[in-house]
C-alpha cells in the first residue's frame, strides 16, 4: 500500500512540475507577444509621418486626375459652342 501511495505522489510531482513548466512556457509568451506588440508600436509611430505623406500625395494626384478631366469636359464644351458658333456664322454669312 505504502508503495502505491508513493507512485502516486511521484505521478502527482510529475504532473504538478509538468503544470508550472507550461505556466512558465505561457509567461514567456506573454513576455513575448508583448514585446512584438510594442515593436509594432514603436515602428508605425516610426513611419506614420511617411505613410500620411503618401495619402496625402495619393489624394492630391487623385485630386489632380479629377480636374483634368473636369476641364477636359470643359474645353469640348467650350470647342462644340465653337463649332456651333462658327456653322451658325458660315450659314448666316
Amino acid at each position: 500500500m505504502e508503495a502505491l501511495v508513493k507512485t502516486h505522489e511521484t505521478e502527482v510531482k510529475k504532473a504538478v512540475t509538468e503544470v508550472e513548466t507550461w505556466i512558465e512556457k505561457g509567461k514567456e509568451s506573454k513576455s513575448k507577444i508583448k514585446d512584438c506588440q510594442e515593436e509594432c508600436q514603436k515602428t508605425e509611430a516610426k513611419y506614420s509621418d511617411t505613410f500620411k505623406s503618401i495619402a496625402s500625395a495619393a489624394h492630391e494626384i487623385t485630386s489632380t486626375a479629377k480636374e483634368e478631366k473636369n476641364m477636359k469636359g470643359e474645353v469640348r464644351f467650350m470647342a462644340g459652342s465653337l463649332v456651333k458658333l462658327a456653322a451658325a456664322v458660315t450659314k448666316a454669312g
